[in-house]
């Protein structure tokens, strides 16, 4: 398993624990016949009960920034022409940047123009000190490149 997917595998578990413990802060009871789920608040002032509403709510936004950080850092994907250099795969892309190509680069071929989905990493602590591109899937492989990438 790759430092990449344990931490995303680790984040969803995190995000999964806050969700439920938000859920279970914020249940509400569904008819006063019921007992109160937070019968140990009875006793508490009102500013303890606004505190874990304040608490809950905190809670609720920050998981809600958190999916939109992950979700809006996860989804890239890039263009580009793909050339053989002495690391790898580099994929050129149209604005004169270059990628060392890493994760699964199955079916990328040196000379193809390609679409590619994963994340860009400037540089991969223990891997790489370039910038790179780790590739999740090959979206569309746009067939030869017409005309060569300038290196950067």
């Amino acid at each position: 398993m790759t430092k990449l997917t344990k931490l995303m595998t680790t984040t969803r578990r995190i995000l999964a624990t806050v969700t439920l413990c938000a859920f279970l802060l914020t249940a509400t009871e569904s008819s006063k016949a019921q007992p109160t789920p937070h019968a140990f608040l009875d006793g508490a002032g009102s500013n303890a009960k606004s505190s874990l509403i304040i608490a809950a709510l905190v809670t609720a936004v920050a998981l809600i920034g958190l999916g939109v950080y992950f979700a809006s850092r996860h989804g890239h994907s890039m263009h580009g022409c793909v050339e053989h250099s002495p690391n790898g795969l580099e994929l050129h892309t149209d604005d004169g940047r270059s990628f060392l190509l890493l994760g699964d680069t199955t079916g990328i071929q040196a000379g193809d123009r390609v679409k590619v989905r994963g994340s860009r990493h400037e540089k991969l602590d223990g891997i790489t000190e370039r910038p790179s591109f780790v590739v999740e899937t090959l979206d569309k492989d746009y067939g030869s490149c017409t005309v060569t990438p300038s290196h950067s």
